[in-house]
């Protein structure tokens, strides 16, 4: 037997198998997949916030504010923009809104 033919057989084959038995619907369903469920938990818009500086010796940094045009200083244990300060280090700041951290680098 060819290659040709013994493709030609497999394909006849496959296409002749008997198709699977559908199962009957349970009472109320329409037999359409269900929907995918939906995230849990959202998580909050990155936040929208400049590191200018930071200051060393006083473990603060110095950071625009886009949301209220304005500039303020942090440390670890404040907030801005309702996300968590979690540490000021000497190139970045870390910002945390739940299990969600953002490092936020010196340009």
């Amino acid at each position: 037997m060819t290659v040709r033919a013994l493709l030609l057989s497999l394909a006849l084959t496959a296409t002749a198998a008997p198709a699977a038995r559908a199962q009957p619907a349970a009472p109320g369903e329409s037999g359409a997949p269900a929907p995918a469920a939906a995230p849990a938990a959202t998580t909050p818009p990155a936040p929208r916030v400049i590191l200018d500086a930071i200051l060393a010796k006083t473990h603060q940094a110095l950071v625009y504010d886009r949301n209220r045009a304005s500039y303020v200083v942090v440390r670890a244990g404040d907030t801005v923009q309702g996300f968590a300060v979690t540490a000021v280090e000497a190139d970045q700041l870390i910002l945390s809104a739940g299990e969600t951290h953002y490092v936020i680098t010196l340009p």
